[in-house]
This record gives C-alpha cells, sequence and structure tokens, in this order.
C-alpha cells in the first residue's frame, strides 16, 4: 500500500520553480518559454503522448503519458501488474487506487497547483490564466548551477511550487514541493535533464530523476514521443 500511496504524490511533483538580479520571474519564464521553443510553437503542438520506463529502488514500471494541449493530463502506469492512473482535466482531477480498485477525485488544493501539467511545456505556458502568481525568491545553487529561483503559488492555497532556472541556458533544471506523506511531511524534488528537441521544435526533458524525501529515488526515462496525435478526450474522464 505504501507503493501506491507514494506513486500518487509523484505526480505533483512532475506536475505537475531575485532580489539580486534587475530581472523579474516574468522575465525568467519568458526566457524558459523561449528556450523549449517559444509560445508559438507550443501553440502549434494540440497532443503530446510519451512512453517512459520508470525505475526505482521499490519497483520498475512502464509509464504512457497524454497530455490533449490546455484540456488534460493522463499518465498510466503498469506497476507491478497494477495499473496507477492519474489524470488533470480544466475542470478536475482524479486518480486511481488499485488496491481498493476506486477512482479518488483529487484535492481541490492539489488540483489547484497540478493542473498546468495539461499543457505541453506545463504550467509555465499558461500560468497568469491558471491564476498563479510568479515569485522571484532569488539566486539558488542547484547541482553547481547559480540557478534563478522561483516559487509559483495561488491565493487561498498553502501549496507552493519551487522552480529553478539555468541562468545560460533557460533551461528549468529542478522543481522542488512540500508533500504530506505516511512520515509526515518531506519535499519531492525532481531534477530534469537530456533537454532533446521533438517534432514541432520543442525542447522536452527526456530524463527526470526524482528524490522523495530520501524516502524513495526514482527515474522517469522517455523513450518515444508521439505529436499531434489524435486524442479521445474521453480518457481523461473518471469511471
Amino acid at each position: 500500500m505504501k507503493t501506491f500511496r507514494i506513486t500518487a504524490m509523484l505526480f505533483i511533483a512532475f506536475i505537475v520553480t531575485v532580489g539580486l538580479s534587475a530581472q523579474s520571474a516574468d522575465d525568467v519564464i519568458k526566457d524558459y518559454i523561449d528556450a523549449v521553443g517559444g509560445q508559438k510553437k507550443l501553440d502549434k503542438i494540440t497532443s503530446l503522448q510519451m512512453k517512459s520506463q520508470i525505475e526505482s529502488d521499490m519497483f520498475e514500471a512502464e509509464a504512457l503519458t497524454t497530455v490533449l494541449n490546455g484540456k488534460g493530463y493522463k499518465m498510466e502506469m503498469d506497476v507491478m501488474g497494477y495499473l496507477v492512473e492519474t489524470c488533470f482535466t480544466d475542470t478536475e482531477g482524479w486518480r486511481t487506487d488499485p488496491m481498493a480498485g476506486t477512482t479518488i477525485t483529487i484535492p481541490d488544493e492539489e488540483y489547484q497547483m497540478g493542473k498546468g501539467a495539461i499543457y505541453v511545456a506545463g504550467a509555465f505556458q499558461n500560468y497568469k490564466e491558471l491564476g498563479m502568481k510568479a515569485e522571484m525568491v532569488g539566486k539558488k545553487d542547484v547541482m553547481g548551477v547559480n540557478t534563478h529561483h522561483i516559487r509559483l503559488s495561488k491565493e487561498g492555497s498553502e501549496i507552493s511550487t519551487n522552480h529553478f532556472f539555468d541562468p545560460k541556458s533557460h533551461l528549468l533544471i529542478r522543481t522542488s514541493v512540500v508533500v504530506e506523506s505516511d512520515q509526515g511531511e518531506m519535499e519531492a524534488i525532481t531534477d530534469y535533464k537530456e533537454y532533446k528537441e521533438i517534432d514541432g521544435g520543442v525542447k522536452i526533458a527526456h530524463v527526470m530523476d526524482i528524490d522523495y524525501g530520501g524516502q524513495m529515488m526514482m527515474t522517469n526515462t522517455i523513450s518515444e514521443v508521439k505529436v499531434n496525435i489524435d486524442v479521445d478526450e474521453s480518457i481523461f474522464k473518471s469511471e
């Protein structure tokens, strides 16, 4: 059961970013959007489907992630013969509990912070429309890089996400969020690596290393990406 509780929390970490610098949070985010291909190219991608392999010290899994830009996100994982699904749409979020055979509605606070996953470039593609506030926190050393630290938050929510951008490449290299676990609060950290250009001229990270407060380490490696495929919107509806 613990494995499925932890895998349920990982989607906040996926999904779902100066005082000493004259550069604003909006500037850093714009530079990031430009670095991954630019808003025009992102808007031309109507859908994205990714196959990936997940390896951890607790399990291995195959995953299929489907994004219908601006409408829905769904990740399906085969974990030890159990299908674990997590879905966000523009109106709701849900996940399955395969051990109990039930579908659970994602709590509103978690949904509001995670719904940015419905966009190809995540929340930063349309963070203002999502009602998010971006704050420049400062500079922070991340893996030897003196990154721009930006915090995303939403009014009325106690959850915020921290994001760290390489000032040279302008790419997002780390995200962190504090989540609840069986042992209390823990920090989930995702490192984004090996950005590659996909069809449509957009770059996405193909390797994501996730650390769940030292309780579990996991690597998600994308092996195949399909762009602008037909997506049946019914896959985003809970049964």
